[in-house]
């Protein structure tokens, strides 16, 4: 795997970089990767950390890949999102609408284990049901990121009187507008898409 330029990447892609990586493997694309994390919090001045890139002089090859199969590079303003990270990882933004419909998805496949489930087992449907909590509190610290407030915020939804807060908060109030520091806006990224594919189809 030779080195990339992680100096364009957005704080969201790098921390999905971060994740990915194999820092064994790869010791100076992950040192690359904390680099540019700390330029993007604002901690350390935009310089390459030591060594510096050497590059070679080595003639460009001709690229003979047909037009027709090469797939176009992503736009810097879209962000690839992976439907089981939204339930299994704390990191990044997400809107009101994923996170209703990840709710009501998690609600299903609990009504679904207690007519199933639970006639046949009723340990094994209690193993599923608290199982369920995680991607549930994956969906609401996503969503507190969107709010701009740390993960830790979920725990009102366990304090008694004070749990409804949480509950409007993260299922009705709009996310901050524009890039905070959890990532990139949801719902202005989906405009810039719209407005970029309507362009191309003009």
């Amino acid at each position: 795997m030779t080195e990339i330029d992680y100096s364009q990447y957005n704080l969201q892609e790098l921390y999905e970089a971060r994740f990915n990586v194999n820092m064994q493997k790869y010791p100076r694309n992950a040192e690359l990767i904390e680099h540019w994390i700390k330029v993007r919090e604002g901690e350390i001045p935009p310089e390459p950390p030591e060594p510096e890139r050497i590059i070679d002089s080595i003639p460009e090859l001709e690229d003979t890949t047909d037009p027709i199969q090469k797939k176009p590079a992503a736009p810097e303003y879209i962000q690839y999102s992976n439907s089981t990270k939204t339930f299994t990882s704390p990191r990044g933004r997400i809107g009101r609408s994923t996170y209703w419909m990840g709710n009501f998805a998690l609600a299903f496949m609990t009504l679904a284990g207690k007519r199933l489930i639970m006639p046949v087992n009723v340990k094994l449907y209690l193993g599923v049901s608290v199982a369920l909590i995680i991607p549930a509190l994956m969906l609401a610290i996503k969503r507190s990121h969107d709010r701009n407030k740390s993960g830790w915020f979920t725990i009102l939804f366990f304090v008694p009187i004070v749990s409804f807060w949480p509950m409007v908060e993260l299922g009705f109030l709009k996310g901050t507008t524009g890039t905070n520091k959890y990532g990139n806006d949801p719902l202005s990224r989906g405009k810039r898409l719209n407005t970029r594919i309507n362009a191309d189809g003009n």
